[in-house]
């Protein structure tokens, strides 16, 4: 039994032994530590014109990652095109401790502008011009019905007549004059290029104006498109939200419109003859709200009488007060003796019911058969 115990012992002292040995081995080789894990950041995209953001995108980007300029450039929607005039800003990486390392989100900002900015599409009874892309400026200048040659969008010369015209097309722009930037580069100056009157009078074929495209339009000039009689539609399918000032002479005397739908909501200032007999052949009760109007020049929204239609106008003021100019003629000029009211249906909506109720007392037994109404509830 002594022998066995020994021998036990023994066996113990051998394993023992051994996992020394294997310890002292391992000692002397050295760890590999783990590779680091690069950081990832998501990269959000935007594309800004002035002030508006018109599309945005979503990525990743490893840090150390070699960063592809043209990457996210590629990816400015089909409608814009990069602005040069102001570069586009990426930080390649962020350090750490630098402010937005430890959040993992980088930006990338382009500045972008409408493809056509400031341009126009003519459809035209001349296969050689319709349909062809000239620069809207060409309607300030005096062309009258000569034949008239301009660059279009790809630099190529185009000869056309302004009595060829049938419709036009008008693509997003802030403006329609050249390099109409207010203070730091916001907001728009008050004064007001034009189009040349002797244009609108060649355009003795002009049918349509569309402005669907002017999502981003802030002013129009003077004399757009007044004193047109051919001309029967100006659509923009509401999107003109932005439009804060116009001209005199907005489509003044232009007397057999039969649709409009621009959107006045944000018109701040309207020159002289704002729609002035634009609206006495048009059939169907016309909205126009002008909630945000500050000024407004003479014979604002004035109809002259037409035997064959009285226009109905729904006017929206909602917190605006009246003013005594609206609807009216001029009292010393002669040419509205017997006719120095407009001749129209007008319901007002409003929030302040009694004041309008008594501004509008003037109008008592004329040709302003007018109704005042609360504005509705949403």
């Amino acid at each position: 039994m002594k022998k066995l115990v020994v021998t036990f012992l023994s066996l113990i002292a051998c394993v023992l032994l051994l996992v020394g040995c294997n310890n002292t081995t391992n000692s002397g080789t050295p760890t590999i530590p783990d590779e680091p894990t690069a950081k990832t950041f998501t990269v959000n995209v935007r594309y800004v014109y002035r002030d508006t953001i018109i599309d945005t995108l979503t990525d990743t980007k490893k840090e150390g990652e070699t960063y592809n300029y043209a990457k996210y450039k590629e990816n400015i929607p089909d409608k814009y095109i990069e602005n040069e005039q102001k570069e586009s800003y990426f930080p390649d990486d962020y350090k750490k401790g630098q402010i937005g390392y430890e959040a993992g989100i980088l930006t990338v900002e382009y500045q972008v502008k409408p493809k056509y900015e400031q341009y126009m599409q003519i459809t035209t009874t001349n296969a050689n011009t319709n349909g062809q892309i000239i620069p809207f400026a060409v309607l300030g200048y005096n062309i009258g019905n000569s034949a008239f040659t301009a660059n279009n969008y790809d630099g190529e010369p185009v000869t056309f007549r302004l009595s060829e015209i049938t419709e036009i097309k008008l693509f997003n722009t802030y403006s329609f004059v050249n390099n109409r930037l207010g203070e730091n580069g916001k907001g728009i100056l008050n004064n007001f290029n034009t189009i040349i009157a002797d244009n609108n009078a060649a355009l003795k074929n002009l049918i349509k104006v569309d402005l669907t495209e002017c999502t981003f339009i802030e002013e129009l000039p003077s004399n757009f498109f007044s004193g047109i009689p051919t001309l029967k539609t100006v659509v923009s399918n509401g999107n003109t939200k932005k439009l804060q000032q116009v001209g005199s002479n907005f489509l003044a005397d232009s007397e057999n419109i039969e649709f409009i739908d621009l959107d006045f909501s944000s018109l701040t200032r309207a020159g002289s003859y704002f729609l002035t007999n634009a609206l006495i052949n048009y059939k169907s009760p016309l909205t126009v709200n002008i909630s945000n109007i500050e000024n407004s020049g003479w014979l604002f929204m004035y109809q002259r009488a037409n035997d064959a239609n009285i226009p109905t106008i729904n006017l929206i003021l909602s917190n605006k007060q009246w003013n005594d100019t609206w609807f009216v003629g001029i009292k010393n000029d002669s040419s509205f003796i017997g006719r120095y009211y407009s001749s129209i249906n007008l319901n007002v909506y409003t929030n302040y019911k009694g004041n309008i109720e008594t501004a509008l007392q003037d109008f008592e037994n004329t040709t302003v058969n007018y109704k005042v109404y609360d504005m509705p509830t949403e």
